[in-house]
Protein backbone atom coordinates (compact mmCIF):
# COMPACT_ATOMS: atom_id res chain seq x y z
CA UNK A 1 0.00 0.00 0.00
CA UNK A 2 1.19 3.30 -0.95
CA UNK A 3 0.37 6.68 0.80
CA UNK A 4 0.71 10.13 0.31
CA UNK A 5 0.62 13.22 2.46
CA UNK A 6 -0.30 16.68 1.06
CA UNK A 7 0.69 19.34 3.01
CA UNK A 8 3.93 18.80 5.57
CA UNK A 9 2.87 21.26 8.52
CA UNK A 10 2.60 20.05 12.22
CA UNK A 11 -0.27 17.84 11.15
CA UNK A 12 1.01 16.25 8.32
CA UNK A 13 4.20 15.39 9.47
CA UNK A 14 2.96 14.24 12.74
CA UNK A 15 0.77 11.53 10.72
CA UNK A 16 3.68 10.68 8.80
CA UNK A 17 5.95 10.53 11.58
CA UNK A 18 2.81 8.08 13.71
CA UNK A 19 2.76 5.90 10.66
CA UNK A 20 6.40 5.09 10.35
CA UNK A 21 6.38 4.53 13.99
CA UNK A 22 3.62 1.74 13.70
CA UNK A 23 4.45 0.17 10.02
CA UNK A 24 8.54 1.41 9.50
CA UNK A 25 8.14 -0.39 6.45
CA UNK A 26 5.19 1.53 4.75
CA UNK A 27 6.61 3.95 2.23
CA UNK A 28 5.21 7.74 2.46
CA UNK A 29 5.23 10.40 -0.16
CA UNK A 30 5.20 13.97 0.45
CA UNK A 31 4.32 16.44 -1.24
CA UNK A 32 4.41 20.67 -0.17
CA UNK A 33 4.72 23.73 -2.19
CA UNK A 34 7.22 24.72 0.79
CA UNK A 35 11.01 23.21 -0.07
CA UNK A 36 11.67 24.14 3.47
CA UNK A 37 8.88 22.02 5.08
CA UNK A 38 9.64 19.09 2.66
CA UNK A 39 12.90 19.01 3.33
CA UNK A 40 12.45 19.36 7.31
CA UNK A 41 9.92 16.36 6.78
CA UNK A 42 12.24 14.12 4.98
CA UNK A 43 14.84 14.67 7.63
CA UNK A 44 12.49 13.68 10.53
CA UNK A 45 11.80 10.88 8.56
CA UNK A 46 7.99 11.39 8.24
CA UNK A 47 8.40 11.04 4.92
CA UNK A 48 10.84 8.65 2.75
CA UNK A 49 10.30 10.56 -0.58
CA UNK A 50 8.79 13.69 -1.99
CA UNK A 51 7.83 15.11 -5.09
CA UNK A 52 7.32 18.59 -6.00
CA UNK A 53 4.63 17.80 -8.61
CA UNK A 54 1.18 17.11 -7.31
CA UNK A 55 -0.48 14.44 -9.35
CA UNK A 56 3.01 12.72 -9.71
CA UNK A 57 3.03 12.60 -5.95
CA UNK A 58 -0.45 11.16 -5.70
CA UNK A 59 -0.84 8.79 -8.81
CA UNK A 60 0.15 5.59 -7.20
CA UNK A 61 -1.13 6.28 -3.65
CA UNK A 62 -3.82 4.19 -2.57
CA UNK A 63 -4.38 6.68 0.80
CA UNK A 64 -4.20 10.48 0.08
CA UNK A 65 -3.94 12.79 4.01
CA UNK A 66 -4.44 16.34 3.19
CA UNK A 67 -3.47 18.71 5.77
CA UNK A 68 -4.48 21.89 3.83
CA UNK A 69 -5.61 25.38 4.93
CA UNK A 70 -9.69 25.40 3.57
CA UNK A 71 -8.58 27.79 0.11
CA UNK A 72 -6.20 24.95 -1.16
CA UNK A 73 -8.77 22.33 -0.94
CA UNK A 74 -11.08 22.83 -3.83
CA UNK A 75 -7.91 23.36 -6.19
CA UNK A 76 -6.47 20.43 -4.85
CA UNK A 77 -9.15 18.15 -5.16
CA UNK A 78 -9.96 19.46 -8.61
CA UNK A 79 -6.20 18.20 -9.38
CA UNK A 80 -6.41 14.95 -7.84
CA UNK A 81 -10.05 14.01 -9.41
CA UNK A 82 -7.83 13.14 -12.89
CA UNK A 83 -4.76 11.74 -11.44
CA UNK A 84 -5.69 8.99 -8.78
CA UNK A 85 -6.23 5.41 -9.03
CA UNK A 86 -9.98 3.90 -8.88
CA UNK A 87 -10.96 3.72 -5.02
CA UNK A 88 -7.93 6.00 -4.14
CA UNK A 89 -9.10 7.13 -0.64
CA UNK A 90 -8.26 10.78 0.45
CA UNK A 91 -8.56 11.97 4.67
CA UNK A 92 -9.05 15.38 4.14
CA UNK A 93 -7.98 17.07 7.52
CA UNK A 94 -8.97 20.80 6.41
CA UNK A 95 -11.79 22.88 8.66
CA UNK A 96 -15.10 23.37 7.50
CA UNK A 97 -16.41 19.73 6.96
CA UNK A 98 -19.43 20.80 5.32
CA UNK A 99 -17.86 22.67 2.66
CA UNK A 100 -15.09 20.42 2.03
CA UNK A 101 -17.58 17.33 1.62
CA UNK A 102 -19.80 19.42 -0.94
CA UNK A 103 -16.42 20.64 -2.47
CA UNK A 104 -15.29 16.62 -2.78
CA UNK A 105 -18.61 15.82 -4.25
CA UNK A 106 -18.85 17.80 -6.87
CA UNK A 107 -14.99 17.66 -7.82
CA UNK A 108 -14.22 14.05 -7.69
CA UNK A 109 -15.44 10.92 -9.60
CA UNK A 110 -17.70 8.31 -7.90
CA UNK A 111 -14.62 5.87 -7.92
CA UNK A 112 -12.46 7.98 -5.71
CA UNK A 113 -13.39 8.11 -1.74
CA UNK A 114 -13.20 10.81 0.62
CA UNK A 115 -13.65 11.01 4.13
CA UNK A 116 -13.44 14.18 6.54
CA UNK A 117 -11.60 14.43 9.38
CA UNK A 118 -10.38 16.24 12.89
CA UNK A 119 -8.16 15.69 15.44
CA UNK A 120 -7.92 16.52 18.99
CA UNK A 121 -4.79 15.56 21.03
CA UNK A 122 -5.56 14.57 24.25
CA UNK A 123 -2.85 16.73 25.87
CA UNK A 124 -2.77 20.65 25.65
CA UNK A 125 0.66 21.46 22.94
CA UNK A 126 2.62 23.91 24.00
CA UNK A 127 3.62 26.84 21.12
CA UNK A 128 6.88 25.65 20.49
CA UNK A 129 5.56 21.91 19.49
CA UNK A 130 7.61 20.13 17.13
CA UNK A 131 5.89 17.67 14.98
CA UNK A 132 5.64 14.27 16.55
CA UNK A 133 4.11 11.22 16.57
CA UNK A 134 2.97 11.10 19.99
CA UNK A 135 0.87 14.13 18.80
CA UNK A 136 -1.61 11.45 18.00
CA UNK A 137 -1.24 9.14 20.87
CA UNK A 138 -4.52 8.77 22.52
CA UNK A 139 -5.69 11.78 20.65
CA UNK A 140 -9.80 11.62 19.47
CA UNK A 141 -9.25 11.31 15.62
CA UNK A 142 -13.39 12.54 14.23
CA UNK A 143 -14.53 11.40 11.23
CA UNK A 144 -17.15 12.67 8.85
CA UNK A 145 -18.33 10.93 5.55
CA UNK A 146 -21.01 11.05 2.80
CA UNK A 147 -24.03 8.47 3.07
CA UNK A 148 -22.94 7.03 -0.38
CA UNK A 149 -19.14 6.14 0.94
CA UNK A 150 -18.52 2.84 1.31
CA UNK A 151 -18.10 0.74 4.35
CA UNK A 152 -14.37 0.04 2.87
CA UNK A 153 -13.40 3.55 2.73
CA UNK A 154 -14.94 4.06 6.66
CA UNK A 155 -13.09 0.95 7.97
CA UNK A 156 -10.03 2.18 6.21
CA UNK A 157 -9.88 5.66 7.88
CA UNK A 158 -11.01 3.94 11.13
CA UNK A 159 -7.71 1.68 10.95
CA UNK A 160 -5.57 4.58 9.87
CA UNK A 161 -7.01 6.53 13.05
CA UNK A 162 -6.11 3.35 15.06
CA UNK A 163 -2.55 2.99 13.62
CA UNK A 164 -1.67 5.90 14.56
CA UNK A 165 -2.57 5.80 17.92
CA UNK A 166 -5.24 7.76 17.80
CA UNK A 167 -9.26 7.19 19.24
CA UNK A 168 -11.61 6.75 15.55
CA UNK A 169 -15.28 8.48 16.82
CA UNK A 170 -17.50 8.80 13.61
CA UNK A 171 -19.94 12.26 13.48
CA UNK A 172 -22.07 14.08 11.14
CA UNK A 173 -20.49 16.92 9.08
CA UNK A 174 -22.73 19.42 10.65
CA UNK A 175 -22.23 18.04 14.56
CA UNK A 176 -18.30 18.13 13.33
CA UNK A 177 -18.51 21.99 12.05
CA UNK A 178 -20.14 22.50 15.30
CA UNK A 179 -16.92 20.91 17.21
CA UNK A 180 -14.65 22.67 15.28
CA UNK A 181 -16.19 26.14 16.03
CA UNK A 182 -16.91 25.41 19.55
CA UNK A 183 -13.46 23.70 20.14
CA UNK A 184 -11.06 25.74 17.73
CA UNK A 185 -12.61 28.92 16.25
CA UNK A 186 -14.49 29.98 19.12
CA UNK A 187 -11.38 30.45 20.87
CA UNK A 188 -9.41 32.08 18.17
CA UNK A 189 -12.63 34.43 17.77
CA UNK A 190 -11.98 34.97 21.69
CA UNK A 191 -8.19 35.56 21.47
CA UNK A 192 -9.21 38.46 18.84
CA UNK A 193 -12.10 40.13 20.81
CA UNK A 194 -9.46 40.30 23.70
CA UNK A 195 -6.55 41.31 21.96
CA UNK A 196 -8.82 44.13 20.42
CA UNK A 197 -10.08 45.01 24.59
CA UNK A 198 -6.62 45.03 25.29
CA UNK A 199 -5.43 47.56 22.15
CA UNK A 200 -8.52 50.11 22.20
CA UNK A 201 -7.88 52.09 25.53
CA UNK A 202 -4.80 54.01 26.28
CA UNK A 203 -1.89 52.65 27.75
CA UNK A 204 -1.40 49.83 25.53
CA UNK A 205 2.72 50.11 25.75
CA UNK A 206 3.02 49.54 29.44
CA UNK A 207 -0.51 47.38 29.59
CA UNK A 208 1.40 44.69 27.08
CA UNK A 209 4.25 43.83 29.24
CA UNK A 210 2.01 43.17 32.57
CA UNK A 211 -0.61 40.63 31.00
CA UNK A 212 1.45 37.81 31.73
CA UNK A 213 0.32 34.35 30.85
CA UNK A 214 -3.02 35.88 29.33
CA UNK A 215 -1.06 37.56 26.74
CA UNK A 216 0.72 34.55 25.75
CA UNK A 217 -2.60 32.15 25.28
CA UNK A 218 -3.88 34.97 23.25
CA UNK A 219 -0.93 35.28 21.18
CA UNK A 220 -1.01 31.17 21.06
CA UNK A 221 -4.19 31.26 19.62
CA UNK A 222 -3.57 34.18 17.10
CA UNK A 223 -0.56 32.31 15.44
CA UNK A 224 -2.42 28.77 15.88
CA UNK A 225 -4.96 30.44 12.93
CA UNK A 226 -2.69 32.17 10.08
CA UNK A 227 -4.65 34.15 7.36
CA UNK A 228 -4.42 31.82 5.10
CA UNK A 229 -7.03 29.67 6.70
CA UNK A 230 -9.37 32.44 7.71
CA UNK A 231 -11.89 31.53 4.84
CA UNK A 232 -12.26 28.50 7.16
CA UNK A 233 -13.76 30.48 9.57
CA UNK A 234 -15.81 32.43 7.02
CA UNK A 235 -17.01 28.81 5.61
CA UNK A 236 -17.76 27.97 9.01
CA UNK A 237 -19.64 31.06 10.33
CA UNK A 238 -23.10 29.66 10.55
CA UNK A 239 -21.32 26.95 13.64
CA UNK A 240 -19.43 29.43 14.64
CA UNK A 241 -21.85 32.64 15.07
CA UNK A 242 -24.19 30.09 17.20
CA UNK A 243 -21.20 29.60 19.45
CA UNK A 244 -20.28 33.19 19.61
CA UNK A 245 -23.99 33.88 20.39
CA UNK A 246 -23.75 31.63 23.40
CA UNK A 247 -20.29 32.94 24.38
CA UNK A 248 -21.69 36.62 24.53
CA UNK A 249 -24.87 35.90 26.49
CA UNK A 250 -22.45 34.07 29.07
CA UNK A 251 -20.42 37.05 29.81
CA UNK A 252 -23.86 39.13 29.75
CA UNK A 253 -24.37 36.51 32.63
CA UNK A 254 -20.91 37.18 34.32
CA UNK A 255 -21.40 40.82 34.28
CA UNK A 256 -24.86 40.65 36.05
CA UNK A 257 -23.55 39.05 38.73
CA UNK A 258 -20.76 40.87 38.76
CA UNK A 259 -23.57 43.89 39.60
CA UNK A 260 -25.15 41.74 42.36
CA UNK A 261 -24.30 42.63 45.82
CA UNK A 262 -23.72 39.41 47.07
CA UNK A 263 -20.68 37.90 46.20
CA UNK A 264 -21.56 34.27 47.02
CA UNK A 265 -23.31 34.14 43.88
CA UNK A 266 -19.98 35.01 42.08
CA UNK A 267 -18.50 32.46 44.30
CA UNK A 268 -20.80 29.60 43.19
CA UNK A 269 -21.21 30.27 40.07
CA UNK A 270 -16.74 30.20 39.26
CA UNK A 271 -17.03 27.01 41.23
CA UNK A 272 -19.60 25.61 38.81
CA UNK A 273 -18.21 26.17 35.85
CA UNK A 274 -14.38 24.77 37.75
CA UNK A 275 -16.76 21.60 38.68
CA UNK A 276 -17.77 21.08 35.30
CA UNK A 277 -14.20 21.55 33.73
CA UNK A 278 -12.55 18.87 36.17
CA UNK A 279 -15.70 16.43 34.99
CA UNK A 280 -15.43 16.78 31.38
CA UNK A 281 -11.44 16.11 31.91
CA UNK A 282 -12.53 12.80 33.38
CA UNK A 283 -15.20 12.14 31.22
CA UNK A 284 -14.73 8.71 28.64
CA UNK A 285 -14.36 8.86 25.11
CA UNK A 286 -17.47 9.74 23.19
CA UNK A 287 -20.25 7.19 22.79
CA UNK A 288 -19.21 6.61 19.12
CA UNK A 289 -16.10 5.51 19.19
CA UNK A 290 -15.10 2.86 16.59
CA UNK A 291 -15.21 -0.42 17.93
CA UNK A 292 -11.75 -2.10 17.88
CA UNK A 293 -13.76 -5.41 16.20
CA UNK A 294 -15.34 -2.82 13.73
CA UNK A 295 -11.32 -1.88 12.15
CA UNK A 296 -9.82 -3.66 9.24
CA UNK A 297 -6.00 -3.84 10.30
CA UNK A 298 -3.91 -1.12 8.65
CA UNK A 299 -1.17 -3.34 9.18
CA UNK A 300 -3.20 -6.41 7.08
CA UNK A 301 -3.60 -3.38 4.32
CA UNK A 302 -0.61 -2.51 3.91
CA UNK A 303 0.87 -6.14 4.07
CA UNK A 304 -1.04 -7.30 0.62
CA UNK A 305 -5.14 -6.99 0.96
CA UNK A 306 -5.23 -3.56 -1.00
CA UNK A 307 -4.58 -4.65 -4.54
CA UNK A 308 -3.19 -1.72 -7.10
CA UNK A 309 -6.55 -0.25 -8.82
CA UNK A 310 -7.28 0.91 -12.67
CA UNK A 311 -5.41 3.76 -13.15
CA UNK A 312 -7.54 6.69 -14.94
CA UNK A 313 -7.59 7.25 -18.10
CA UNK A 314 -6.39 10.80 -19.12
Amino acid sequence: MSLTIVGLGFLGTSLGLALKYAIPEMEIVGHDPSPELTSLAKKRGAIDKSHWNLPAACEQADIVLLDLPFAQVAPTLQVLAESLAEDTLIVDFSPAKRAALASASQLLPATIRYVAAYVVPANSLAPDTEPSEAMLRDALFYLAVAPETNDRAINTAAGLADTVGAKPCFTAPDELDSLIAAGSQLPFAAAVALMSTWQQAGGWEDRKHALGASSLWVKQMLSDLPDANSIGLWQNRDMLVVWLDRAIASMHAFRETLQESDSTLLDSAVSQVKENAVSAAQADQPADTFGNDDKIGFRQLFLGSVGRRTQRKR
